[in-house]
């Protein structure tokens, strides 16, 4: 059964473990047990990732964890929290390459996350989540994902008001990290009202944001939960894609973007034909890079029109790049200027209306 990973939080570089065959694990025993407090944290991670020698223990794992926290340690705190949050088959620790990593799971098809039945030790874990949220962004995570997978209705609603306020801050990363918990909801919560309002969030979102590097990032982890089952989603946003959703058939389309169908032309095509401005500018892209289509710089430049005559920032810097070198169309050193001004105005307006 493939463990993939939903959420992922790296140990500094710093602190990097050796492989699995280098891990001299009675000598960071010998310090653990002499109050060195990052080796406690490791003494935690080896028996939780079962590494180093050692048979997967999760309650030696939480017991040197705790020693950890004791002292001060953040990232043992945010791992403890988690491990205590969530039940077991929920979460994972593993050394990949050296590489500490931890996070909530998607273990079976079913895409199941759940909060750990024991209330006590559930409570323990966000106590101890909730006074690191605002240094420690696993913990954030780990903490409002708490909340929205909890089988209580009351707490899942306060862990949608988080969710809210995270898309009205003011920091960018803030605001993707609220479109990324939506999308982990929208596809792995076992509450039907909460897997709908957590695509809808998502989709939302993404709308909301206009660099597609940003975006494609946060839809293909969110995709990556599935494991394979990249259907389930599509269905969702093809449901809401027919109740007029344009923003739902971008995502539609970055779905198909590891697949040669014609897919993924197709959905962007439609929402383009509808008005979607964002769209516009991933055909635009595709026909001058040439990647779902062949490339066409006069497509491209047709496209980068629409769009930045709709008023698309990125469309007015896309097409004031085509003028400037003649992409598509004869240089035009003026037209190029002005759409250049007209983005850094959009781009501006933008920002002040966020």
């Amino acid at each position: 059964m493939a463990v993939v990973p939903v959420l992922v939080g790296s140990v500094v570089a710093a602190d990097a473990q050796p492989s699995d065959s280098e891990i001299n694990t009675s000598l960071i025993r010998q310090k653990a047990e002499a109050g060195d407090m990052v080796s406690q944290r490791r003494m935690g991670i080896l028996y939780l990732a079962g590494s180093g020698g050692l048979e997967k223990s999760r309650e030696e794992g939480i017991k040197w964890l705790r020693k950890a926290v004791l002292q001060g340690d953040i990232t043992a705190q945010s791992m403890l929290g988690m491990c205590l949050v969530f039940n077991e088959h929920s979460w994972g620790v593993s050394m990949e390459n050296g590489n500490v990593q931890f996070g909530i799971l998607q273990t079976n098809k079913r895409n199941l996350i759940e909060t750990n039945a024991d209330r006590a030790e559930y409570r323990e874990g966000m106590d101890l989540l909730k006074p690191i949220v605002q240094q420690d962004e696993s913990a954030l995570v780990f903490f409002v994902c708490g909340l929205l997978f909890d089988q209580n209705d009351a707490v899942r609603e306060q862990g949608w008001s988080i969710v809210h306020e995270l898309q009205k801050d003011q920091s960018e990363d803030e605001r993707m990290m609220a479109v990324f918990i939506s999308g982990l909801v929208g596809i792995a919560s076992q509450y039907p009202d909460a897997r709908n309002r957590g695509i809808e969030l998502l989709t939302e979102g993404l709308s909301k944001m206009h660099d597609r590097e940003k975006i494609e990032p946060i839809f293909m982890s969110v995709m990556a939960l599935y494991g394979g089952d990249v259907q389930t989603l599509r269905s969702l946003l093809e449901k809401m894609a027919a109740e007029g959703n344009t923003d739902a058939e971008v995502l539609l389309a970055m779905s198909y973007a590891d697949e040669d169908d014609g897919k993924e032309l197709e959905w962007y095509e439609s929402a383009a034909r509808k008005g979607n401005l964002k769209a516009m500018v991933c055909l635009a892209y595709g026909y001058f890079h040439g990647t779902f289509v062949p490339k066409d710089e006069a497509k491209s430049f047709r496209w980068m029109t629409l769009a930045a005559e709709g008023g698309n920032a990125q469309g007015m810097s896309g097409l004031a790049e085509c003028y400037r070198e003649g992409f598509g169309v004869e240089r035009d050193e003026k037209k190029a200027m002005f759409w250049e001004m007209k983005a850094q105005a959009a781009m501006k307006q933008e920002k002040d209306s966020d």
